[in-house]
């Protein structure tokens, strides 16, 4: 018998404790190492936040209007406008705000 503290998964007869164990140590210190990357001051632009992120990082931005073609390559950041909704504007090349 198993005890109840202890959460046993398997899949067609494979043990899944391994696998299972070694997703959450790496979501745990993905989680732990993640960074707040500041635009303009830590990156000039948007995409250059982006382009320099790791798995959980935010990009914080600042308060403006940015004329910018943002390639998100496959990422997932966390974009927040640092005064709220409606403070951090992106207007992409055809002239309407793709984020805000």
């Amino acid at each position: 018998m198993i005890p109840s503290c202890i959460v046993h998964i398997s899949f067609s007869g494979v043990d899944m404790k391994k696998p299972v164990i070694t997703f959450l140590l790496i979501t745990i210190i993905n989680v732990i190492n993640a960074a707040t990357i500041n635009i303009p001051a830590d990156q000039p632009t948007i995409q250059a936040g982006i382009d320099n992120i790791s798995i959980g990082d935010t990009i914080l931005i600042a308060l403006g209007t940015y004329g910018e073609n943002i390639l998100f390559h496959h990422k997932s950041p966390i974009l927040i406008g640092e005064s709220g909704t409606d403070s951090s504007i992106i207007i992409g090349n055809q002239g309407y705000a793709i984020y805000r």
